[in-house]
């Protein structure tokens, strides 16, 4: 029951966050929606467990993300978010001052 819970909480996160594409710009954006945009919170469980900031030592990385509450994975993806936005605006104002 836990794993369904999170895994539509975070297609409803996910949904909410704008996507802010990196220098290859629109052509960029359709080939992600084209490749990785159906798979979007399998995505997301992946990166986490990729991470292994959840990893927990008696459970798999997917495992140990399926059972981290939900306040702590939506806090950890809100941070994430955060800092991506911050370090997309830092750069621009870097260029713009070239």
């Amino acid at each position: 029951m836990t794993s369904l819970f999170f895994v539509k909480e975070v297609s409803n996160l996910q949904s909410s966050i704008p996507k802010v594409p990196s220098s290859g710009g629109a052509k960029e954006a359709s080939i992600y929606k084209k490749i990785f945009k159906p798979y979007g919170w399998l995505k997301t469980l992946y990166e986490l467990a990729e991470s292994q900031i959840f990893t927990k030592p008696d459970k798999t990385p997917i495992d140990s993300v399926l059972h981290t509450t939900t306040g702590e994975v939506f806090t950890y993806l809100s941070f994430i978010a955060a800092r991506s936005i911050y370090e997309n605006e830092v750069n621009e104002l870097r260029y713009k001052k070239r």
